[in-house]
């Protein structure tokens, strides 16, 4: 599955993140690509909200990650993982953020610049289904984002 998408405001991106939302309930893990500026944090931002996250989503790229409480159907406590790899340049910096615990445990992980390191992320997606979602810069007003599910 593949899908294009030209967004040109923040209601677009609310409807994007709902669908996703909506079509992956527990454990999916939403790899994101782009440049700066292309818009992968608003993108979280809506897709978090998407998922009832309570608290305010923010770039984690100091702190690498944030962890926020998501709305649960089954009882159990499940959480919205945002982590940002743009300073993450070594394969022991990626290992020490510990994101396969996260998947395991049936929650959404958002991965901003996942590129960096693709190969580590597709080893999990047997624990859950990846969502790459590449994000363009097109001009001022619009962003292509380009979404691809690989599943087990």
């Amino acid at each position: 599955m593949q899908k294009v998408y030209f967004v040109t405001n923040e209601n677009e991106y609310k409807d994007i993140s709902q669908s996703l939302a909506k079509n992956y309930e527990s454990s999916a893990i939403f790899a994101l690509t782009g440049g700066l500026g292309s818009g992968k944090t608003t993108f979280t931002r809506h897709l978090g909200k998407a998922y009832g996250t309570k608290s305010t989503i923010k770039s984690p790229t100091f702190t690498l990650h944030r962890e926020h409480e998501i709305a649960s159907k089954d009882g159990q406590k499940h959480y919205f993982n945002h982590i940002d790899l743009y300073r993450i340049e070594k394969k022991g910096e990626f290992d020490e953020i510990k994101i396969t615990p996260m998947v395991k445990r049936e929650n959404i992980v958002v991965i901003e610049w996942a590129d960096k390191f693709k190969s580590e992320i597709m080893s999990m997606k047997k624990y859950a289904p990846i969502i790459w979602i590449h994000f363009e810069y097109v001009d001022e007003n619009t962003r292509k984002l380009t979404i691809k599910e690989d599943k087990q």
